[in-house]
């Protein structure tokens, strides 16, 4: 214990560590000025931005590795010479893919560009391009983590290697919007997959099926103003069981600047009417389908919290878990150069309140416990190091972001008043934080 809470004071070390590579593949005749907007925009990944021309002939030197993604920008014409570069990459790096985006024309049918995880329609704007990479980045580190998590149990706690599967019903998108001609076309284009779908005439309507089941994407009309659509995302993401839910809005007509509006108050897509079926219930399904493998992984991190590894009164892992774990996510960034932030927190009574029961301040921490288990990632990797200390490892993450985190704890702590007999009392939580990255010298399999 002492080790670790020497290693969490120590200053960060990832300031001069390289970043995740991120490659924006481009037709040369496209203008600077729109590239650079683009990288502008995607700065806040977290990764290093690298452009490359592709006329169809000459391929770009790709890096060897800490390849995160690739965006293929071709929003005028896509000829085959760009699929061979795209399956290229996904062969060249199987063991580790990154994420593939295309940036289409609007007219390319969704059925020829399935090799990529992601396609969005030209125009489309940087914001939602930057939402779309990130939900891809974060379902990558789900993955990975769950693999690395499933081996320290099965080598530590004999917990089974193989997965928990559960199976998981038909996709589910709900549709809100009165039954006009252009909405239902969509909804018969989508009777022939194998969703199941919900229609609701009121955002009243909408919100009672919302609280009631579990859906995969959101498809809302704005044939007649897109108010309706904003108020239903809006709240949605202030709801953290529906915060990740996409959410589309079906436009009347193709405009750039409604989709700028439009990832600003919180929606994922925006299809346009006039646009093929097929082509609508491609996007459609792609997002649910993205959702669907998100809320898959829960379920699988949630098999996972079992037996002597956790805690079964908070659900937050033993010591003994945490430090075989963090073993071996440290050599696993060092295999694959990439970052791995811990943050410790310390729980205490707030000074002014003065001498608190031991009984009540156990029920304190085991409800503070909770409570971040509650509010962690399920990427992240809580547990208890002592009776007053917790431990959180955070896969793929810098310092900075880490300390946002724990204040974003701390905040909410603080907010919450505790019972000790006939008055009230507040807990205090101290963090650090220490993020390392690591370079090809220290590379372990892990």
């Amino acid at each position: 214990m002492n080790d670790f809470v020497d290693i969490a004071n120590t200053p960060s070390e990832d300031s001069s560590a390289p970043l995740p590579r991120l490659w924006i593949i481009h037709r040369p005749e496209c203008e600077d000025v729109e590239i650079l907007r683009l990288k502008d925009r995607l700065a806040g990944l977290g990764c290093e931005i690298f452009t490359a021309s592709f006329d169809g002939r000459a391929l770009p030197a790709l890096p060897s590795r800490q390849l995160r993604g690739v965006i293929f920008y071709f929003p005028t014409e896509i000829d085959t010479a760009i699929l061979a570069l795209a399956t290229r990459i996904k062969s060249t790096f199987r063991k580790s893919p990154p994420a593939l985006i295309m940036v289409a024309p609007a007219s390319t049918p969704h059925n020829d560009l399935k090799i990529f995880d992601s396609v969005l329609r030209h125009p489309v704007h940087p914001a939602q391009l930057s939402s779309r990479l990130s939900s891809l980045f974060r379902l990558q580190t789900m993955n990975h983590e769950f693999m690395l998590r499933q081996r320290t149990l099965a080598a530590h706690f004999d917990l089974p290697a193989e997965p928990i599967t559960t199976d998981l019903p038909n996709l589910k998108i709900l549709f809100v919007g009165s039954p006009v001609p252009e909405f239902m076309s969509v909804l018969h284009a989508l009777d022939r997959s194998d969703a199941d779908l919900t229609a609701a005439f009121t955002s009243f309507t909408a919100f009672d099926y919302l609280h009631s089941v579990k859906f995969d994407a959101v498809v809302v009309s704005g044939l007649n103003g897109e108010e309706p659509a904003y108020s239903i995302a809006s709240t949605m993401r202030k709801n953290s069981r529906l915060y990740n839910v996409p959410v589309l809005v079906l436009s009347p007509e193709d405009d750039p600047e409604l989709s700028s509006a439009a990832q600003l108050r919180g929606i994922t897509d925006v299809i346009y009417a006039s646009a093929e079926t097929n082509e609508i219930s491609g996007r459609i399904l792609e997002l649910a389908r993205g959702q669907r493998a998100y809320e898959h992984l829960r379920q699988a991190f949630s098999a996972l919290n079992l037996g002597e590894s956790v805690n079964a009164n908070t659900g937050l892992f033993t010591e003994a878990a945490f430090h075989a774990h963090l073993d071996r996510v440290k050599l696993d960034a060092a295999r694959r150069n990439r970052s791995v932030s811990v943050g410790v927190v310390r729980l205490s009574i707030a000074p002014e309140h003065g001498r608190i029961s031991d009984a009540a301040f156990f029920h304190a921490k085991l409800e503070i416990e909770r409570m971040i288990a509650g509010v962690i990632r399920v990427q992240d990797f809580a547990a208890r190091l002592s009776a007053d200390c917790i431990g959180i490892i955070f896969p793929d993450t810098k310092s900075d972001d880490v300390q946002s985190v724990l204040a974003r704890l701390s905040d909410m702590i603080e907010l919450t008043a505790f019972d000790d007999m006939d008055r009230k009392f507040q807990v205090t939580l101290t963090p650090h934080t220490i993020a390392r990255q690591y370079d090809d010298r220290q590379s372990v399999s892990a």
